[in-house]
């Protein structure tokens, strides 16, 4: 019983198996209920109450709890109250002990007040001596990275110095291989020399070539001053033709009027005979008739004399015109088949001379051409050697830049492989933190259920049932109802904490797999992207670091507001994060095949799913947690109707409640600080550990680089400017070759042109006298066509006259 008394009867939250409180409260409940038992039987039955009912109430008081010792002291002095009412002389013995219990009583309150404060002093001491022991173990832990970070770092620097002997290796071979390429550069500078002399060759050959088209110009230049002339003269020649067909038309036309005037005149002639014959006939007709109208007839015989005179006169003018005429055409027939007799001899004389010296011209141009070719086919093959050997040098030249490029590349994926691997550490550590983290809370939801309002509601309603059980039979079936429905209350939190633990683990188990699978899948791409490094050049490498340090850095922004609860920021650095993975990633799928291409986005897509199952969650145990403890701050309304029922005996425990509450509040808080700021400490040392292993392999790659790309650049810039000089003279030379033979081929199409179109002139020359013949044999025999039809139309004029006269004189000798 008097182990009652010790500290860790009343604050049980010490122990570590924490499943005992229950039990030990029910031991303390019975042999509770079973003191004031004995107390009453010895208050009945006793002759000295005094005696051994003073000890036991003592001992009971001393063990029962500070805020029900006054009430148990109450209950407990009853029957010796009874008693002294009865027994009169032992009255004022009963009040001493009665007075002597209460003060008792209070000492024994202001005793358990100092056993509490001493409590809550060695509680503190407690934690604090446990925090320095897991603050020493985590130092040691600590210790034990860094000593295996160091030795990962000697390693890591034992193999680079073996790098760096093998890179001199490939430096010494690299310098036989430039002394192999000086003495090759000797051998290219006196092919160049042979080159020169044969330049020199094909120099001479072609200002050779260039008098003799210098000669072909003068004699094209002749050639077409002789052309210039003919022309001219085919000029007169064509106006003079045109001038002599003009006047041949003018004629003809002149001989075409006169013709149809003569016409005109032969048909008034055939009216006006038709209208004598019909005034004969009338004079016939009156003159058979009346016989008596010969003076009319004599008018009429002598205007028919007079007409047939005029008739004879225009017939004679006829005559002459058209023989005259026939003078003129049989004249210019003439003098045209003069003219073009001499213009076809001197047509067939140029065609003769034009053609023989066109035939020599293009033999010789042809030579020109054959020479200009072979010496253009011998410097083309002389230059493609030349850009062979030149080829070959800049394979080379790439093939060493190619070698340093790759083993930066070597080293950046080494780098890159290190950093992967401190970052694995980073996650560890962090993982190692968040549960450190679940550990405290876990403790803290412990420490809550201990300390909860439920729990001291419940130990209140057990006491104040086990105390109003000894007095009211009655009141029984109640606190067995109570205590029934607290079990019950009791048997559902237990199993509404076993769900919640199943569901935590369950929870907690799916985390891990999703963080193993999502290393896994950054390992892959990790790899791949290692692979895909050594073909990336100098300037991809840096610019492949600098989205890796910006990715590290948000990262570490996504971190700090995810363990702030900033939710907009965690949003934003998430979003950031993304697009820059999303450009690291298409950087190296520039160099990368296709089918790394496609397992680099299946690796990336499926890592990006698990992160955002992992994200959800943390986020569901998140809220899981806050609602378990908000369930335990919540109090049931039949619990704090008890509480309001009797406040004044759950107050001293409440206001301890609270106070626990509060240190283990402020406890836990102190400690998430504090491994909040341990792990970003061990975070920013390890960037920090990384960032100078990066830098310290950059500058070491850079300087390694520098000094082999200014060594190659400054042996290819004196080698490309003897080059390029030497080709730029043989290139000068060609083209100047080239561009003469382009002038000569202009001069000899243009030469060629000129004589084509001077033929085509001479052509349609002869065909326009070829014409203008046709128009004069036309001419002619339309001349000989009209003079046949004047001749007959004079015949027939001249056979009317013949009848008119015979039919005059038939009148004549009628009359007579």
């Amino acid at each position: 019983m008097w182990a009652y008394r010790q500290p860790g009867a009343f604050f049980p939250f010490r122990r570590s198996a924490l499943g005992m409180q229950r039990e030990f409260a029910i031991c303390s409940l019975s042999s509770h209920l079973s003191l004031k038992n004995l107390c009453q039987v010895s208050a009945k039955h006793v002759l000295r109450p005094g005696a051994l009912s003073s000890r036991i109430c003592r001992l009971h008081v001393l063990m029962a709890p500070p805020a029900h010792r006054g009430e148990d002291a109450r209950s407990l002095t009853e029957p010796l109250s009874s008693r002294g009412a009865v027994d009169g002389p032992e009255n004022a013995v009963e009040q001493a002990l009665l007075s002597t219990l209460e003060m008792e009583s209070q000492l024994e309150v202001q005793l358990r007040q100092l056993e509490g404060e001493l409590m809550r002093v060695q509680l503190q001491t407690s934690s604090q001596v446990d925090g320095a022991r897991e603050e020493l173990q985590e130092s040691r832990q600590k210790v034990a990275l860094l000593e295996a970070i160091v030795s990962a770092l000697r390693e890591r620097l034992r193999r680079e110095e073996d790098r760096n002997a093998a890179l001199e290796a490939a430096v010494e071979a690299g310098r036989v291989e430039l002394a192999r390429s000086e003495a090759e550069r000797r051998e290219l500078q006196q092919r160049i020399a042979g080159l020169r002399s044969e330049l020199v060759e094909a120099q001479t050959k072609l200002s050779v070539a260039l008098r003799r088209a210098a000669d072909l110009e003068t004699r094209v230049v002749r050639l077409a001053q002789q052309n210039a002339s003919l022309a001219l003269r085919v000029g007169e020649l064509e106006e003079q033709m045109r001038e002599r067909a003009s006047t041949a038309e003018r004629a003809a036309e002149a001989a075409r009027e006169r013709l149809r005037a003569l016409e005109a005149a032969a048909d008034e002639d055939q009216l006006l005979i038709a209208k004598l014959q019909a005034q004969i006939a009338e004079r016939e007709a009156q003159l058979t008739l009346l016989r008596d109208g010969e003076s009319e007839l004599q008018e009429v015989l002598e205007r028919s004399k007079a007409a047939a005179a005029q008739l004879g006169e225009l017939l004679t003018a006829r005559d002459a015109e058209l023989q005259r005429l026939r003078d003129q055409l049989a004249e210019a027939e003439l003098h045209g088949s003069q003219e073009l007799e001499e213009l076809r001899q001197q047509m067939v004389a140029l065609k003769a001379a034009r053609d023989e010296e066109a035939a020599r011209l293009e033999g010789q141009l042809k030579v020109a051409f054959m020479k200009v070719d072979e010496a253009g086919r011998s410097a083309s093959e002389r230059e493609q050697a030349h850009r062979g050997e030149l080829e070959e040098l800049r394979l080379q030249l790439q093939d060493a830049k190619l070698r340093a490029e790759q083993s930066s590349a070597r080293r950046v994926a080494e780098v890159s492989e290190l950093r992967s691997a401190l970052e694995q550490q980073v996650g560890v550590a962090r993982q190692e933190a968040l549960d450190a983290r679940t550990q405290l809370a876990t403790v803290k939801e412990q420490l809550d259920g201990v300390l909860s309002e439920e729990f001291l509601q419940l130990l209140e309603e057990e006491l104040r049932i086990s105390v109003i059980q000894g007095h009211k039979s009655d009141s029984a079936a109640a606190a067995a109802a109570g205590s029934a429905s607290s079990s019950r209350r009791t048997a559902q939190q237990s199993q509404q904490q076993q769900q919640f633990e199943q569901e935590l683990r369950g929870l907690e188990s799916r985390e891990a797999a999703l963080r193993r699978q999502s290393e896994s899948l950054s390992a892959e791409l990790t790899e791949l992207q290692s692979a895909a490094v050594s073909r990336l050049g100098p300037a991809l490498v840096a610019r492949a670091q600098e989205l890796e340090g910006t990715a590290g850095r948000y990262r570490q922004v996504l971190r700090d507001r995810q363990a702030m609860k900033d939710e907009q920021g965690a949003a934003r650095a998430s979003q950031q994060l993304e697009a820059v993975n999303s450009e690291l990633g298409s950087l190296y799928r520039l160099v990368m095949s296709a089918e790394a291409r496609d397992r680099e986005r299946a690796a990336r897509a499926e890592l990006q799913g698990r992160e955002l199952e992992l994200r959800t969650l943390m986020e569901k145990r998140a809220q899981l947690l806050e609602q378990q403890l908000l369930q335990q701050q919540q109090q049931p309304p039949q619990q704090k109707g008890a509480s309001v029922a009797s406040p004044a005996s759950s107050g001293q425990a409440k206001r301890l409640r609270q106070a626990v509450n509060a240190r283990v509040r402020v406890l836990v808080w102190e400690r998430e600080q504090q491994l909040m700021q341990q792990a970003a400490t061990r975070e920013q040392q390890l960037q920090a550990q990384l960032q100078a292993r990066l830098a310290e392999s950059r500058d070491a790659q850079q300087r390694e680089l520098k000094a082999v790309q200014e060594t190659v650049a400054q042996q290819m810039r004196l080698m490309e400017s003897s080059w390029k000089g030497q080709l730029d003279a043989f290139t000068r030379s060609l083209q100047e070759a080239a561009t003469e033979k382009e002038r000569l081929a202009v001069q000899a199409v243009a030469a060629t042109g000129q004589v084509r179109q001077q033929l085509t002139e001479l052509e349609t020359l002869r065909r326009e006298l070829a014409g203008a013949q046709a128009a004069v044999v036309a001419l002619r025999r339309a001349a000989e066509d009209s003079h046949v039809t004047a001749a007959q139309q004079s015949a027939a004029a001249a056979k009317e006259v013949q009848k008119l006269r015979a039919q005059v004189q038939q009148l004549q000798i009628t009359i007579d």
